[in-house]
């Protein structure tokens, strides 16, 4: 349900693709994206969507103990289906932990979780305001740039992203 940073499963994708294929590959694994995201990482993925379900789940938060308990309580009432629950304990971790990417992507993944795109959308662009270089809120707004039908500003953001850090993917 909490899962850590630090692995990249892009890495694989873009030494094997040049980036257009790499955007077209993001474009058809959104259908499983979407179940699965669904769920932000309360049931087991498939095996094949096993590389990408770092994307919707939520993320330990360890800035401060009153934080990471709000955060741990929330993760579990997700797990129970509980969002509205979920969310109210992620706004006060957020509270705790203002300048936390962290936090502010742990919501985008609740409001995913909730089917509200439009908030969704709110929190991993603030997550990736607070941090640009996060892979996970990269992704994550990437991904929900292209549910919209806004291909070019998914592109974009998979661009600068790579273009910031090339060893991203890597």
């Amino acid at each position: 349900l909490i899962k850590n940073h630090g692995h990249n499963p892009f890495r694989a994708i873009a030494e094997a693709m040049d980036f257009e294929h790499f955007l077209l590959g993001v474009r058809n694994v959104w259908d499983r994206l979407q179940a699965l995201g669904a769920t932000c990482g309360a049931a087991a993925p498939r095996q094949e969507d096993i590389g990408l379900s770092h994307i919707f789940v939520l993320h330990p938060l360890d800035e401060h103990p009153e934080a990471m308990r709000a955060t741990k309580l929330g993760a579990r009432l997700l797990h129970e289906g509980k969002v509205d629950e979920s969310i109210r304990e992620l706004h006060d971790a957020r509270q705790m932990a203002p300048l936390s990417h962290v936090a502010c992507g742990n919501l985008g993944c609740a409001y995913q979780a909730k089917n509200d795109d439009r908030a969704a959308l709110y929190w991993y662009r603030e997550a990736n305001r607070l941090r640009p270089n996060d892979e996970t809120a990269t992704c994550a707004l990437a991904l929900l740039e292209l549910r919209r039908g806004q291909a070019d500003e998914a592109r974009r953001l998979l661009v600068n992203f790579l273009q910031e850090d090339p060893h991203h993917v890597g």
